[in-house]
């Protein structure tokens, strides 16, 4: 009973969640430790990297070396993946490939050349794995299907009773080296724990139009609706809509926010639009994320707060040769601040329309000129105000003094704005000058005065530095590569990721949600277009080529079916009120 046990969750703060709704149900979880598969398999392999002496390696370290062996191997003339440039969808793509294999199990040499659509194919994918394997030996990193390795030979060479005993849901979906590890560990050790699913046949009966939920996929052996009102479905025209038909029906029938679960399909379409709408409904701010009674498990996009905004418009202006327009637009949506240098200092929107009144256009060097230009032309203005007799004193008086205040603002512009554009040409420069440079913007310039701004600007800074350590050593990485990261960067980041709270709406995706325990679940986006989604093929591997490779390796038809058991298993774990 007081021996460790480590139960396994697809996250901490899922299986957390679960211990919480154990203990409402009255039970008392003794020394249950949670952690996900990955954390379980670190722990259990760093005798065997400690002494290796190896490092860990992450997806953006991944990544890193995917690109790296794109520039080391191009082909232009005769390659196949080798003759494309390495942009970040493709590097990204090759990864997950690499990944796929090394999970499976699979070598080089096991990767047969005829069952490939063509063999330049098969020789360049045997070439990437390979050199892949090759830099985890030089460079002593470990990928999780090292760690798994290892792990796995820790386990049989342990006594079985030092090992925890591991509490594994019965519904995960592993990988045939994860199967290996858990396969490996002793089943004195384990135990499994049930899920409520399609496939209970303990359950011959529905309750509720709830509990029918379960048959989702086997409808003609389901029981008879007892149109009970349990379940309700609505359609909504536009996924706007949909989020505003949920937060509707919360307010106009009184729901409390806190025994609400707001459940998603797709981030990249709903996440935005939930976040916008309850700024719309519960604050005219859209500031904050502690200024709406929601929270969101996965987080909401950086690209809302303020430096996240300016870092994007950044690139932007750097990428396209500094247009004016893009400086105007940084200084009116008030996305900068500037070191107070001297005088009185002046506010970015009043910048934004002095600059406005110079002809800038495009290029770095054409700021100062022109802003000398605009000095001298109003210190001539100035000059013939003195020898003016046309006008009586008082008038010549006020314009002069108005063309003085108009020239002490354009030098403090060209005082502030210099070096700023220094800064933004190192921006451009690439590696790890590009990076420092960046980190430098968001720290000095870029603006930010609430708690989300500073959670975008820290989120960022941290996922810059951990790219700087990692190409610290390489200079030869180019500016383009460099701001193509950084924009996918402030596309891709979330940040204030928590989980439910009191008085609060929680917000989370549909497959690995409703785990909450709250009485009402509203599921938004299971249009058909977008859940179980159409089950793209990989475009470097194509399903019928891994299936005829090896059955280990996953399949998008396999996986459109996992959704749906997952969904299914969703559905049949929700009890309502």
């Amino acid at each position: 009973m007081f021996d460790e046990k480590i139960l396994l969750a697809p996250s901490l703060r899922i299986g957390h969640q679960w211990l919480d709704g154990v203990s409402l149900g009255g039970g008392t979880p003794v020394n249950v430790i949670v952690s996900t598969l990955t954390g379980l398999v670190i722990r259990i392999a760093e005798p065997r990297r400690a002494a290796t002496g190896a490092t860990v390696m992450n997806a953006m370290r991944g990544e890193y070396l995917i690109g790296s062996l794109f520039r080391e191997l191009s082909d232009e003339e005769n390659g196949y993946l080798l003759s494309l440039a390495p942009y970040s969808g493709l590097v990204s793509t090759m990864y997950r490939l690499i990944v796929d294999l090394r999970l499976a199990g699979l070598e080089p040499d096991d990767l047969d050349a005829t069952k490939f659509e063509s063999e330049i194919k098969a020789r360049e994918t045997k070439l990437f794995l390979g050199k892949w394997n090759e830099k985890l030996r030089e460079e002593l990193l470990a990928d999780f299907a090292l760690l798994l390795i290892w792990a796995t030979e820790e386990i049989k060479s342990c006594e079985e009773n030092a090992l925890p005993h591991l509490l594994l849901p019965e519904n995960s979906n592993p990988t045939w080296l994860e199967e290996q590890f858990l396969a490996a560990w002793p089943e004195s050790r384990k135990s499994s724990l049930r899920i409520d699913g399609s496939d209970d046949d303990s359950v011959q009966d529905a309750s509720s139009d709830l509990s029918l939920l379960r048959w989702v996929n086997a409808v003609d052996t389901a029981p008879q609706p007892l149109n009970d009102d349990t379940v309700q479905i609505f359609r909504a025209l536009g996924e706007r809509n949909e989020v505003r038909g949920v937060l509707r029906r919360c307010l106009a029938q009184r729901i409390p926010l806190d025994t609400v679960e707001l459940l998603y399909t797709e981030a990249g379409t709903y996440l935005p639009l939930i976040f916008e709408t309850a700024h719309t409904v519960f604050t005219s701010d859209k500031g904050a994320t502690n200024d709406i009674p929601v929270t969101f498990a996965q987080g909401v996009p950086a690209r809302y707060a303020r430096p996240a905004r300016a870092l994007a418009l950044l690139v932007q202006w750097v990428r396209n040769d500094f247009p004016q327009t893009i400086f105007v637009q940084l200084l009116q949506e008030d996305l900068l601040e500037f070191p107070e240098l001297s005088g009185q200092k002046l506010s970015t929107s009043s910048m934004a329309t002095l600059v406005r009144e110079i002809f800038i256009g495009f290029g770095e060097s054409r700021y100062e000129s022109v802003i000398n230009s605009k000095l001298k032309e109003l210190e001539g203005r100035i000059e013939d105000t003195k020898n003016s007799e046309d006008e009586d004193g008082a008038q010549i008086e006020r314009k002069r003094k108005s063309m003085e205040r108009k020239h002490a603002s354009f030098c403090q512009i060209k005082e502030e704005v210099l070096p700023f554009l220094a800064l933004s040409r190192a921006v451009g420069l690439g590696g790890t000058t590009s990076l420092e440079a960046t980190q430098e913007f968001l720290n000095r310039y870029a603006k930010g005065n609430n708690t989300f701004d500073n959670y975008a600007r820290t989120s960022l800074n941290e996922r810059i530095s951990a790219l700087h350590t990692i190409i610290e050593s390489d200079q030869d990485a180019d500016h383009g590569s460099m701001l193509d990261w950084l924009q996918d960067l402030v596309q891709t980041a979330t940040i204030a990721g928590v989980g439910p709270r009191p008085g609060c709406l929680h917000v989370a995706p549909m497959l690995g949600g409703g785990q909450s325990g709250r009485a009402n679940i509203f599921i938004v986006g299971l249009n058909d277009n977008r859940f179980p989604g159409a089950g793209l093929q990989d475009p470097l591997l194509l399903d019928h080529e891994r299936s005829a490779i090896s059955s280990r390796l996953p399949t998008a038809s396999g996986s459109t079916k996992q959704k749906r058991n997952e969904f299914t298993e969703l559905l049949a774990q929700l009890r309502g009120s």
